[in-house]
């Protein structure tokens, strides 16, 4: 049997294992991964069936989430329909599917991690038994597709912006790339989850929440883009990969970066810090997978001249300034950036964009495997 699946995604090889002698030569990183991941495993295995209620439905292996910025409408006596609030998180977001996706993603990661590092017994036992509870298990499986994510009272059931909740699985999918076999996960249990990828991918590109999303101009569209790119990848269709990049996300270089770089789309948020880091992630990812097909992306030139790495020299002149031109009606978590400056240092050779990563990035590990939530 062979000791490791060799997927080349995000992370290359040397880029593994260089971070993981990094993370074993720091005994004290090493010691709080092994903290951090032994705490996560010591939980209940995650599954998408111990919501406490289904989705419309009525199948509890239906993913089921809420509409983070959406509440009930003083107005009315119901509370019906739900308004928005861009940027206020309504407290039930944290009751549903999308919680519970995120941590089954942060244990996996913490286990992978903390096998390779510490030679932890077990780790990555535990990470394939989890998942395969999320993804494999009959009893236990999330079905393929977002049909409820993001739902709004009053409103609808679920909708394509609620896509964007699975942008988790992007992280997940790379870490799962370094993840060896063993006697809990098997070729077979790898080419299974290719086939649940494969069918959720099948949804994304042809279900109307799929197009809705695909159609989406500012992040939503973006990491559309990147996940829909990414798992044709895991799942051997690069065709689909190939077609993704030049029929949309060539477009979107083109209308979501201005002449300076900025990105205009998200400057309107009132979280805009935020979902600049966030949507220019989704291009650094976007870039990164693109040189799988010998494509530039980061340099690109849109008609204005603008580039996503222009992009990022914009984002790091103000980020951490007091000239940022936006609203940030809440404080923004420096860590989210780590993953970017990381892939921005990689694509573009720029050696204080790593510098900044790891000043950024604590702990450490999220510079390579954790990535950043909306």
């Amino acid at each position: 049997m062979p000791e490791s699946i060799a997927i080349e995604l995000i992370t290359s090889a040397g880029e593994w294992e260089t971070f993981l002698q990094e993370l074993k030569a720091d005994s004290s990183t090493a010691e709080q991964l092994q903290r951090e991941a032994a705490g996560a495993a010591a939980d209940p295995l995650l599954t998408v069936i111990a919501k406490r209620q289904p989705a419309p439905s009525g199948d509890p292996h239906d993913y089921l989430s809420t509409a983070p910025y959406w509440w009930p409408d003083p107005g009315r006596p119901d509370g019906l329909p739900w308004i928005r609030r861009d940027g206020e998180i309504n407290p039930v977001y944290y009751d549903y599917d999308n919680i519970t996706l995120a941590r089954m993603c942060r244990r996996v990661e913490l286990l992978i991690l903390d096998a390779a590092v510490n030679h932890t017994p077990g780790a990555a036992e535990q990470a394939a038994e989890q998942l395969k509870t999320w993804f494999l298990d009959p009893e236990t499986r999330m079905n393929p597709h977002l049909r409820y994510a993001q739902f709004i009272p009053g409103r609808c059931d679920g909708r394509g912006i609620g896509i964007i909740d699975t942008v988790q699985l992007i992280g997940l999918v790379d870490c799962i790339s370094r993840l060896p076999f063993n006697s809990g996960w098997t070729p077979a249990d790898l080419e299974k989850l290719r086939e649940w990828f494969s069918v959720y991918l099948k949804w994304l590109k042809n279900s109307e929440n799929g197009k809705d999303e695909e159609r989406e101009h500012n992040n939503h569209g973006t990491w559309y883009d990147a996940q829909v790119v990414l798992f044709a990848l895991f799942t051997r269709q690069p065709e689909i990969a190939r077609a993704q990049i030049e029929h949309h996300t060539l477009q979107r270089l083109d209308t979501q970066l201005a002449a300076d770089g900025s990105l205009p789309f998200e400057l309107e948020r009132t979280l805009s810090k935020r979902y600049v880091v966030y949507n220019l992630s989704a291009f650094a990812i976007l870039a990164t997978l693109g040189r799988h097909f010998g494509l530039d992306l980061w340099n690109r030139r849109g008609p204005a001249g603008q580039t996503p790495a222009q992009a990022l020299e914009w984002l790091d002149a103000r980020l951490f300034s007091a000239n940022w031109p936006g609203r940030q009606i809440a404080p923004f978590q420096p860590e989210r950036a780590a993953h970017l400056y990381h892939l921005g240092a990689r694509l573009s050779g720029r050696r204080e964009w790593e510098r900044r990563s790891r000043e950024l990035a604590v702990p450490p590990w999220l510079r390579l495997v954790r990535m950043p939530d909306s």
